[in-house]
Order: structure tokens, then C-alpha cells, then sequence
């Protein structure tokens, strides 16, 4: 793989990086990339994109599914729990937000509780807090 990416160590990819080889020696190793369900493509949209907010019984409803057998699906076909995915959703919201606004209006317009809710999974899942983005 180091070979392929054109490293000569294994510090990571040199500056004449050749991503298409890299790419090819992948697929050799690890095969094709399964095509994702559409009804779990679906509601991964639905919860990251569109409203983090949607329950998701409704989000399990519209994709024709039940709320447990939606988020088996979600974690058997993403590698993610979808209440994690929804966390990831309102956290790309606030983010978004940030420049524009406090980190307390933010975090009420992506749906977190408050703003120490918005700062721990700040901190979970990048390693940063509002503050220092």
C-alpha cells in the first residue's frame, strides 16, 4: 500500500502521492465497497442533513422500516450507531453556526439542550470545544 501511495517510509504519503494507485491497491486488499442500502442511505440523510431533530420512529417510517430494525440496519451497514449520527448531524449545525452567532444561540439552533451539551460532544468527537473553533 506505502508503495502504491509512492512513500518511501512508513511516516504516511510523500508529496508525490498517487491517490488512483493508492485507491487500486485498496480495492485489491480489502474488495468492492458494498452499495448501501437506500433505505439506510435514506435516513442517514434524514438525520445528518436534513433535521437532526426528526424522531426516529418517523425517520423509520418514512424509510419503511421499524425504529429498531432502521437503527440495526444503520449500524450493520454504516459501523455507527444512528443516535451517534444524529449527534454528528447537530454538531456539523452548531458548527455551522458558529461564525454568525454565540455558542449558546447555536447550540439551541442545532437542537442540543444547552450549551454545555453542545461543548461535550464538541469535545467527544473532535477534541475541541465551540470556543477554541
Amino acid at each position: 500500500m506505502l508503495d502504491a501511495l509512492g512513500t518511501t517510509d512508513s511516516d504516511g504519503p510523500g508529496t508525490c502521492t498517487d491517490l488512483a494507485a493508492g485507491y487500486t491497491e485498496l480495492r485489491t486488499l480489502a474488495g468492492r465497497p458494498s452499495l448501501l442500502d437506500p433505505r439506510v442511505a435514506h435516513a442517514v440523510h434524514l438525520c445528518t442533513l436534513h433535521d437532526p431533530d426528526l424522531p426516529i420512529t418517523s425517520i423509520a417510517i418514512e424509510v419503511g422500516l421499524s425504529a429498531p430494525r432502521l437503527r440495526a440496519l444503520v449500524r450493520q451497514d454504516v459501523g455507527i450507531a444512528l443516535a451517534r449520527l444524529r449527534r454528528w448531524g447537530r454538531l456539523r449545525t452548531a458548527i455551522a453556526h458558529l461564525p454568525d452567532s454565540t455558542a449558546a444561540l447555536a447550540a439551541a439552533t442545532a437542537g442540543f439542550a444547552d450549551q454545555a451539551h453542545l461543548t461535550r460532544t464538541a469535545r467527544d468527537f473532535i477534541g475541541r470545544t465551540p470556543a477554541s473553533l
